[in-house]
């Protein structure tokens, strides 16, 4: 799959958009083919972004991940509207997959959780989150969040192979923090000659985490053009107007006194260099040149795919200047391209834009409504900030620790990743810091623009027609789909009529074949683990067929290890330790067993032999007194399966092939490479037969039935059945001894009512003092919520 990274409805908007300063006259200077293929972009590669709160972000062993998730468009944030499937995968450090869900998403929105089984490994873990949709592009676009699991009694059963990784692990983290990296970005993408141009800077150790560094720069004959230093996270700039004939280099000082050199960019003769700065009523933009007769130029503004500003480019000794309204932009990244000749990209540059503060959720009243031999029942009254009228969904967490304070709000909240992290390339440490609107905090995210790059949008991609077809469409239900394969190669697996029967339901679902054998049963809607049959209707005498069902993949999968990766503790067996098998719980397959014949025409069997599962037998006789249960072989050269049960009549069971029956003889003459299995009615079983069936049955099949209609036994995953929240049942000396806050109270669905107020109740434990309450949310308008509230 093509790497194509792509905003949604940009077409759409670009050819209706009544913007001020985007007109219909603008639209048609963006000629073809530039036009025509932002077309095709918008109508085959729409995007979503997902996001999932969490009830916290560290755990015990034993506990359960509560989460909300939320699914919005990539362009404006506002909810999917659409049903599709969202896909939850819990994932070790290692990249090996734990866990999974599949949830029936409705209007964007859907919950779950995963249960942390008290013998899991501790140590990080992610959670990764995409939908169907999703899975038409990179997985760079995965929501995926690092979660801690701490384990209060790993000690009892620790290894120490598990103690020896946790050292390594420990050690080539310290090493990779100790490691010092330094680069220079230019505004536009590259250096001018002879203009001045603002580079940015980043320092920052070995697990991409800033910081301090100060330095000078010198060009190549050792003169002292000026000095720098960090300014937030190892991110600062400076302005610097190169000369033609001259090289630079920085000597950079870090903070743990080390001194290196570092080149600068080689500055280009012939370019173009793009500077924004905010000023009174919106984004100044500055294009400067050195070409002596510049191509024709323009430049386009796009935020959340949403186009904000075109205009050509005129320049005036070199310079262009214009201003961006404010009005024209929204909350959150804009960016800028500079075309040539309409549609060759010369440079690029992010703007973060933030106008209003994040709505919020205040505390209005906070009572105890009763007691307990020292457990509370709290009673909170908030007030949300959302307009009137328009419908939102929101989800609450209350979180308690013991003793240590808890007053410290998550790193990722939905604002934070909605409008910052999502959007832009690489690790942001704190991105809520830059959601807050002062001018420190701004100077901050526009250093993070300068340094960061642009996550959603590849114009050389799409200009080059790197656009593919959508694989995987929004789907209703589960899907289960496979191939069929014939083992004759005269014989074509086109057009073969199955059916697939949920157990114990009796649901039916048809489909048919295609050219090369592939079918999928569609629209499954049941909960849990789900147990079907595959039947190939299909009368086909003489055929034998393979099928081979498609499983999700469960690979190892590569993960970052960034500056939110906490060191392993080193842990020494305790007393109570024991050499105890520690359960793998890894997944392998979404589907068990694998497609396989089983059960016949007659009910369960008591005793089932394939053939493929034994040694080559050389008669039936030899195969039925060595292989089958219970049976006897008398003197007189037959066979009793069930015991003397007349002195006059006959006492062998009954001999079956494919449904008819036969003789003895006949039955001993098979050949046992022509049989797939053989079935053993010997007790209540052998009731569905009838009179026939008093001394029991042997039935064969062939691999050649002329019946033809083999049951294939599948199982798989349907939707995750939706809890409501319970009270863990930890000990509450491991929350104390670990330090680990404990989940209270966690409602994923808080509708507040028309006056924003919304009342909560939940149980305060004893010794639980220090509570805060986490809330987030989305309405229908896109308009984000969020909320830490120290109680």
């Amino acid at each position: 799959m093509k790497k194509v990274f792509l905003l949604l409805s940009l077409i759409g908007i670009l050819l209706f958009s009544t913007c001020p300063g985007f007109s219909q006259n603008d639209v048609q200077e963006l000629k073809s083919p530039l036009l025509e293929k932002l077309q095709k972009a918008e109508k085959q590669l729409p995007q979503q972004k997902v996001y999932l709160h969490t009830d916290k972000d560290q755990y015990l062993a034993g506990e359960k991940i509560w989460f909300k998730a939320y699914v919005v468009s990539a362009s404006g944030n506002t909810p999917h509207s659409f049903q599709t499937n969202l896909n939850v995968d819990l994932i070790n450090e290692n990249g090996k997959f734990i866990d999974f869900s599949i949830l029936d998403l409705k209007n964007g929105l859907t919950n779950g959780s995963f249960h942390l089984p008290d013998s899991l490994h501790e140590g990080g873990y992610y959670l990764r989150a995409y939908t169907d949709c999703m899975k038409n592009f990179d997985q760079e676009f995965y929501f995926l969040k690092p979660v801690h699991v701490v384990n209060p009694i790993e000690e009892n059963f620790i290894r120490r192979s598990e103690r020896r990784r946790s050292q390594r692990f420990n050690r080539k983290l310290e090493n990779q923090i100790e490691q010092r990296q330094f680069a220079f970005f230019p505004e536009s993408g590259q250096m001018l000659k002879g203009v001045e141009n603002r580079i940015a800077f980043k320092a920052a150790n070995g697990l991409g985490e800033g910081v301090e560094a100060s330095g000078q720069v010198y060009d190549d004959q050792g003169s002292k053009l000026l000095s720098f230093e960090t300014f937030h996270e190892g991110m600062g700039r400076f302005e610097l107007t190169p000369e033609s004939g001259r090289s630079y280099k920085a000597k950079v000082k870090f903070d743990n006194g080390r001194t290196e050199e570092f080149a600068l960019p080689k500055a280009v003769t012939e370019g173009y260099s793009l500077r924004i700065d905010p000023v009174m009523d919106g984004i100044e933009i500055m294009v400067k040149t050195n070409f002596p007769n510049p191509s024709e130029l323009s430049i386009l503004a796009h935020a959340h795919s949403t186009p904000a500003f075109y205009k050509p480019v005129t320049f005036r000794d070199g310079v262009f200047k214009t201003i961006v309204p404010f009005e024209n932009l929204p909350d959150g990244i804009t960016n800028l391209t500079l075309f040539k000749n309409h549609e060759i990209p010369v440079a690029e540059r992010l703007a973060f834009v933030l106008q209003e503060e994040i709505r919020e959720v205040e505390m209005a009243d906070i009572q105890t409504i009763s007691a307990d031999e020292g457990n509370k029942t709290m009673k909170v009254d908030l007030l949300f900030e959302a307009d009137p009228g328009i419908p939102g969904s929101y989800s609450v967490a209350a979180v308690g620790s013991l003793g240590q304070k808890t007053g410290k709000a998550p790193h990722l909240n939905m604002a934070a990743y909605l409008m910052l992290s999502s959007e832009i390339k690489g690790q942001v440490k704190d991105p809520g810091f830059y959601l807050q609107k002062n001018e420190q905090n701004q100077k901050a995210a526009d250093l993070l623009m300068m340094t960061h790059g642009w996550r959603r949008f590849d114009w050389t991609a799409l200009l080059d027609g790197e656009v593919s077809d959508i694989n995987d469409d929004p789907e209703e239900g589960i899907e289960i789909s496979g191939k069929l394969k014939s083992t004759s190669r005269s014989h074509s697996a086109e057009g073969v009529s199955l059916k697939l029967t949920t157990k114990p339901w009796g649901n039916n679902y048809y489909t048919e074949t295609g050219k090369n054998g592939e079918f999928a049963f569609s629209g499954l809607d049941y909960q849990g683990s789900v147990k079907t049959g595959l039947v190939i209707e299909t009368d086909a005498p003489g055929r034998v067929y393979e099928i081979g069902i498609d499983d999700r993949q469960f690979e190892k999968i590569d993960l970052p290890v960034g500056f939110h990766t906490p060191k392993k503790r080193v842990l020494n067996r305790g007393e109570e330790w024991s050499r105890t098998s520690r359960p793998d719980y890894s997944v392998k397959s979404t589907i068990s067993p694998p497609a396989r014949a089983s059960g016949g025409y007659y009910g369960d069997p008591d005793q089932v032999v394939y053939m493929d599962d034994i040694p080559p037998q050389s008669n039936m006789q030899h195969f039925l007194r060595t292989r089958i249960r219970g049976l006897t072989y008398t003197t007189d050269g037959t066979f009793v399966l069930r015991g003397v049960s007349s002195v006059r009549g006959s006492n062998e069971p009954l001999y079956i092939v494919d449904d008819n029956v036969i003789d003895r003889n006949a039955f001993l003459n098979l050949r046992p490479d022509e049989l797939d299995r053989v079935e053993v009615l010997s007790g209540s079983s052998a009731s569905i037969l009838g009179m026939r069936g008093g001394n029991g049955a042997l039935v064969a099949y062939s691999r050649r039935s002329e019946r033809g209609t083999p049951a294939f036994e599948l199982e798989f995953k349907g939707y995750s059945v939706s809890e409501d929240f319970y009270d863990s049942k930890i000990k509450t000396s491991h929350y104390q001894n670990e330090a680990v806050n404990k989940t209270l109270f966690w409602k994923p669905s808080a509708i507040p009512g028309q006056d924003g107020a919304l009342t909560l109740e939940f149980p305060q434990p004893k010794g639980f003092e220090e509570i805060f309450l986490l809330v987030e949310g989305i309405d229908q308008n896109g308009q984000i919520t969020f909320g830490f509230i120290e109680l």
